[in-house]
């Protein structure tokens, strides 16, 4: 087949999670054979450096110039998508939810028939309706907007894929899906995750990689580890993010955490910015070396990646039983699940991963294995392709024509001008 995958993420050249996606189904597609367009901004060394990155050809969307950036940045993936698909046709094309990429494609597609005979979709990563939810975050005109536009993409797509059934479940109830879905995780390979360098530890330690955000549980560790440290546990904590706005009131994360933590115990608690990636391995593998464990104590995640990177590496994780964290960790076996929300249950994982050495080195062993297993690249292309040949029998897409070409046109230029 011939792919397109649209996103402005992509690793090593920009982004996290979604751009370590983008970039692992990228290779998977390309190992099975398949030829595969990666379509991005102009990140640095993007096109040179990315079709030996991504063993694809790389394209670039113009610069966002407009007061949302997000909609400026969707006609510029419609007007690429559009050239390249009229010199050569693609058979899959794939968006991801978060930020609206495909829109204004999606809508050609659908009242101007651009794009015809390529199979649409959109990968669930997670849309900001269901981060500003979980962050308790106000609404803004941007992001109204933007939230709008996304929902709208999903539900235009000929495809809709999650990597966990959590996520499409949400999804579903809150859209009310009719077109044809599928579960198909992340494709991701351990054994491209490494630590040559562990950066020694001299206390049991609980690490926390990923924002300072509300969604993601970090003052539910706080809690949970006071309630330890009170009981007479000795530990320390070390939290390694960006700082977020999402505390009560809107303030700073960072220093709201700060503020729940009582002077005695303040020593006990390292708040580092975000590091590079590879630095972090090397942190894991050091605090897994002296016996500590990895903590993602979301209140809800999609299917999280660093979930994947930190059990790749061999580490003890413990992570909350709401959303994907549940379909990726078998709970006592390749890791340990909490009661989302419970900071008394949370921090008996806790307990028992630190004090039971037998335990702990156990679950660490099989985490790699379970990653291994659930996230094969060409397990995963295999199912994608499944869902792809279910998504074309279904299409209902009919090709252009002239009254619908100006339909459409006429609607972008009067929203445009508004």
């Amino acid at each position: 087949m011939r792919i397109a995958l649209v996103s402005r993420e992509v690793i090593p050249f920009f982004g996290a999670g979604i751009g370590t996606y983008a970039a692992e189904m990228s290779r998977a597609w390309a190992a099975a054979g398949h030829e595969v367009h990666v379509l991005s901004e102009n990140h640095p060394g993007f096109t040179q450096h990315g079709p030996a990155q991504l063993a694809a050809a790389c394209h670039t969307v113009p610069p966002r110039r407009h007061r949302f950036p997000h909609a400026a940045h969707s006609r510029g993936v419609r007007r690429a998508l559009r050239d390249l698909h009229a010199r050569s046709p693609f058979d899959y094309i794939e968006f991801p939810d978060y930020g609206a990429e495909g829109h204004d494609a999606l809508l050609a597609a659908r009242d101007a028939g651009e794009l015809h005979g390529a199979v649409l979709g959109i990968r669930l990563h997670t849309p900001t309706f269901e981060c500003r939810q979980l962050n308790g975050e106000p609404p803004t005109p941007e992001t109204t907007d933007l939230q709008r536009r996304e929902d709208q993409s999903i539900q235009w797509a000929d495809l809709v894929t999650s990597p966990s059934r959590s996520l499409l479940d949400r999804i579903h109830s809150r859209l009310h899906l009719h077109g044809p879905t599928a579960v198909v995780p992340y494709p991701f390979r351990p054994d491209s995750i490494t630590a040559p360098n562990p950066v020694p530890c001299h206390h049991p330690t609980v690490l926390y990689y990923g924002r300072l955000e509300r969604r993601k549980g970090v003052d539910l560790l706080i809690h949970a580890a006071l309630d330890l440290l009170n009981a007479g546990a000795d530990l320390h904590i070390r939290l390694i993010g960006s700082d977020t706005r999402t505390a009560p009131g809107g303030g700073s994360m960072l220093d709201h955490l700060r503020a729940t933590i009582p002077p005695r115990w303040a020593s006990r608690f390292t708040f580092d910015p975000r590091k590079p990636r590879a630095e972090v391995f090397n942190i894991v593998r050091g605090i897994t070396e002296r016996g500590g464990v990895c903590c993602f104590p979301s209140t809800w995640e999609n299917f999280p990646n660093v979930c994947l990177e930190t059990m790749s590496l061999g580490a003890c994780v413990i992570g909350s039983d709401a959303g994907g964290m549940a379909e990726i960790i078998e709970d006592g076996r390749s890791g340990l699940l909490f009661r989302a929300g419970n900071p008394a249950s949370l921090a008996d994982a806790l307990a028992r991963a630190l004090r039971d050495d037998h335990l702990r080195r156990t679950l660490a062993a099989a985490a790699p294995a379970r990653i291994a297993a659930l996230c094969d690249p060409p397990t995963i292309v295999t199912q994608m392709t499944a869902a792809i040949d279910t998504a074309r029998t279904a299409q209902r897409r009919p090709p252009a024509s002239i009254g619908r070409i100006f339909l459409r046109e006429a609607s972008r230029l009067f929203h445009g001008r508004r």
